[in-house]
């Protein structure tokens, strides 16, 4: 009883010390349920108190039971279906955002590979343009140069033709010709370029008459 006298006189004051919430100044009233301490036995009016329960109507409870289990199939139908809207709502937006990424890609993958086969195409045609080039010069080149062939061959010809034969009658003639013409291939050359050919042999004087006539 003491410790309730003091917790009472204790609220009074906090009561008088407080302000009303639309700024008026007066005592805020609030009520306190004080609870019965645990170690405090049953009250005398409801020790053998046993509550009876609430009759129930068997139609009355197979009607809410139903009811009840209809609110709970279709509760449980709305958290599933909302569940997996919310689950799926990304994956959905994201393989769209997939297959428009996907189709932007090939499209610009078509370009380019458009791109690259009209410039392959170009470079293709070029190429031939300059094997085609090359082929004529090639054939040009060979056609001179079967031209200068010949015409060498033919001058060679016509100068073998100019060039007198040796006949018997000047054979004796021309073989002195070509004893008394020789060349002598052994010479020397130094750093300087210098050409150090050998001495001709001196050819045998002729014999005095007497030794003719002997």
């Amino acid at each position: 009883m003491s410790f309730q006298i003091c917790a009472t006189r204790i609220l009074k004051q906090e009561l008088t010390s407080l302000t009303h919430p639309t700024g008026q100044v007066g005592p805020l009233i609030q009520s306190v349920r004080w609870a019965k301490s645990r170690f405090k036995p049953i009250a005398k009016s409801k020790q053998f108190y046993v509550r009876e329960p609430t009759p129930q109507d068997p139609e009355e409870h197979k009607r809410l039971k139903f009811l009840n289990n209809e609110y709970s199939t279709h509760l449980r139908a709305l958290r599933t279906h909302f569940l997996k809207e919310i689950t799926e709502r990304p994956k959905r937006t994201q393989t769209q955002n997939t297959s428009e990424d996907l189709r932007q890609l090939l499209l610009e993958n078509d370009k380019w590979n458009a791109q690259v086969a009209q410039e392959r195409e170009a470079d293709m045609a070029r190429l031939a343009e300059f094997d085609a080039e090359k082929k004529k010069l090639r054939s040009e080149r060979y056609q001179q140069y079967r031209l200068d062939r010949m015409i060498k061959a033919e001058e060679k010809f016509l100068a073998e033709l100019e060039n007198p034969f040796i006949s018997l009658e000047d054979l004796d003639k021309e073989i002195a010709h070509a004893i008394d013409s020789k060349v002598n291939y052994n010479f020397a050359i130094d750093k300087k370029g210098n050409l150090y050919k050998e001495e001709e042999p001196k050819l045998l004087e002729e014999e005095p008459e007497n030794t003719k006539s002997e």
